[in-house]
């Protein structure tokens, strides 16, 4: 693989992003122009239909279609930036980051449980759960192995379309 693999897990999520508004502030430029991409696996089973909030960064969503096909796992795209997980402050920052979910847009997906007190473990059938993680795992080991090249064009902002600082290798 050409870069490693940083797992993060951000608590105060529910409360306006704050874990990760302050691990992503922290980070020096340096720091954050190393990270190719923010893959945020948040509410990813309760729909076998999943989807990937691409956040406005338009080149990395011939990528994750390409992971996606790989596996034979249908994958929806959805562009704008939604700032309902802490993919958001990752893509505000400059970094492409896109949050994978399940059952987005659909009304009756369990995933509309969550938080609720109807929230519980056996509304995620297990293929569901067996899906989204191999999903995750081949868009991980993908961008893991993906050259230079191909990671800078992920970095195109997404109002400006303007490349973002150039990756290091």
């Amino acid at each position: 693989m050409r870069r490693g693999l940083r797992l993060a897990l951000f608590s105060a999520e529910e409360w306006a992003l704050t874990g990760s508004a302050q691990y992503v502030a922290a980070l020096p430029a340096e720091e954050r122009d190393r990270i190719v991409v923010n893959v945020n696996l948040d509410s990813v089973a309760g729909s076998p239909d999943l989807a990937a909030l691409t956040s406005g960064y338009a080149g990395i969503e011939p990528f994750l279609m390409a992971a996606a096909e790989e596996c034979g796992i249908p994958l929806r795209l959805v562009r704008p930036l939604m700032e309902n997980s802490d993919h958001a402050n990752f893509a505000k920052a400059g970094i492409p980051a896109f949050r994978l979910v399940a059952g987005f847009d659909d009304p009756m997906a369990a995933t509309r449980l969550v938080l609720t007190a109807a929230d519980t473990r056996d509304l995620v059938p297990r293929p569901d759960l067996e899906r989204a993680a191999s999903l995750a795992l081949a868009i991980t080991n993908a961008a893991c192995s993906a050259p230079a090249e191909t990671c800078a064009a992920w970095r195109r902002h997404p109002s400006t379309g303007e490349a973002g600082r150039r990756l290091r290798e």
